[in-house]
């Protein structure tokens, strides 16, 4: 199968799970404690007017009809009103969906970089002291919350340092103490990764036989060894940027930085069902094609998956 066909088959694979998700996102939020229409109506407005702001809503309307008008305006990047500001959900929704897009780049692209490069120093000389310190250094950045290093690097590099502001929005300073507090967890993730990849190719025989044809040490490791342990990596960093997607509202909540996740808690909380419901679907499209690129990378990576 040539790759183009691959991927074409792969983004056709990925429609119906983007319509799965929409149902239950949908069902999700229909089936949550409270009315909107209440919610909205004064305290002492009658059953009428409730009613009246109901059909204004369209939630006197059966539920496939809602579903078909929710996707209809979701096809076209609407999402209605807020119901708590009143101002289009696309309005709050796409800003806040960039900023937390761009924060999770660029906290992914060092993840990625600094984590393969642990990895494979680790593995290069197994059990012994460098191996030893770039485990516990990912151990530690495994079981670290993320808030308590949010704070930590506030306390550095903010308060005693002043290289950078501590929080907000506006430049690409606002985003260095935050992408590298995510990127820092997600390098430990993909360091661990790499280094138990990494011990599994170099004991392989190929690259045993590299080595006794005198090869370069560099193209060994990097051109032989490495790509044939990207599989594994990949998952884990596929995984990790659809989580730093959809998890990173303690993140933004430290920093104050106005993304996404900040966005959906807050509306949680006012019971604000379009923007849950936008963002939630958001999320979890965004999820599915991030897992369709890694598969589409796993096809770039070793051609025998697409043939096989």
């Amino acid at each position: 199968m040539s790759l183009g066909r691959y991927v074409l088959r792969r983004l056709l694979l990925s429609i119906p799970t983007i319509l799965g998700v929409s149902v239950i996102v949908f069902l999700m939020i229909h089936m949550l404690p409270g009315d909107p229409a209440q919610l909205l109506a004064p305290p002492e407005a009658t059953m009428e007017e409730v009613e009246i702001i109901r059909r204004r809503l369209g939630l006197d309307r059966p539920l496939w009809e809602q579903y078909l008008i929710f996707m209809g305006r979701a096809l076209r990047g609407e999402f209605g009103e807020s119901l708590f500001t009143g101002h289009r959900v696309s309005e709050l929704l796409w800003p806040a969906y960039l900023n937390t897009l761009t924060l999770s780049v660029l906290a992914m692209t060092f993840g990625i970089v600094a984590g393969v490069l642990m990895g494979i120093y680790a593995a290069l000389k197994p059990n012994t002291p460098r191996d030893q310190a770039v485990t516990s250094l990912s151990l530690m950045g495994l079981s670290m919350p993320v808030f308590w290093l949010g704070l930590i690097l506030i306390e550095v590099f903010s308060v005693w340092l002043r290289l950078f502001p501590s929080g907000g929005s506006g430049s690409i300073r606002h985003l260095v103490l935050p992408s590298l507090t995510l990127g820092l967890i997600g390098a430990a993730y993909v360091g661990r990764a790499t280094r138990a990849s990494m011990l599994e190719v170099l004991s392989e025989d190929y690259i045993r036989t590299a080595k006794a044809y005198g090869l370069p040490r560099r193209k060994v490791i990097y051109v032989y060894a490495l790509r044939n342990a990207l599989i594994p990596v990949v998952t884990v960093a596929g995984l990790i940027f659809g989580y730093m997607m959809a998890g990173a509202v303690l993140t933004e909540t430290v920093f104050s930085y106005p993304g996404l996740g900040r966005l959906i808690v807050n509306a949680i909380f006012a019971r604000d069902y379009p923007v849950v419901q936008a963002g939630i679907l958001v999320v979890s499209i965004t999820f599915v094609m991030i897992n369709t690129a890694v598969d589409i990378l796993y096809a770039l990576i070793n051609p025998r998956i697409r043939l096989e």
